[in-house]
């Protein structure tokens, strides 16, 4: 009685899609993290030139080079108001990754546990079917024996 699960195919299916989600995660996360290190970039070199303007002021400077600083930086925090917004960006497409996985991952366990429930009951009805055979195998014997 080879009795095979009928959503195999389908199990096979759900759990490819999970794969390619976790890969697209992974991309996602990437991704983020390289968009997260350009802006800490961003902002250690406005720090950086907030110190150099500070340490200027200090020792003195001319008033063209304070225009020239403040030009550098108002383009600076250009740069950090966009790549904040490419941040934000991954991180809600990191996210949006996340949950596919979730829901993909929910949807392959449910054929796995009917894969599961499939199996126990195909046991189940293989040994019932043995002890029948068993039972009328005895049956026989026992007519044999009594020459019935």
């Amino acid at each position: 009685m080879a009795n095979q699960f009928r959503l195999e195919k389908v199990l096979k299916i759900r759990e490819k899609e999970k794969d390619l989600s976790e890969i697209e995660f992974a991309n996602a996360q990437q991704r983020f993290e390289s968009a997260a290190r350009a802006l800490y970039d961003l902002l250690k070199r406005k720090e950086e030139l907030e110190k150099q303007v500070e340490h200027q002021m200090r020792i003195g400077i001319q008033a063209d080079a304070i225009r020239r600083y403040n030009l550098h930086l108002q383009s600076l925090q250009n740069s950090i108001a966009r790549q904040q917004q490419v941040v934000n960006r991954t991180r809600y497409d990191m996210e949006q990754k996340r949950k596919i996985i979730v829901h993909r991952s929910v949807e392959v366990k449910k054929y796995q546990r009917l894969k599961e429930k499939h199996a126990e009951k195909t046991a189940t009805e293989r040994k019932r079917e043995e002890a029948r055979q068993l039972d009328e195998l005895s049956i026989l014997k026992l007519g044999e024996r009594y020459g019935v």
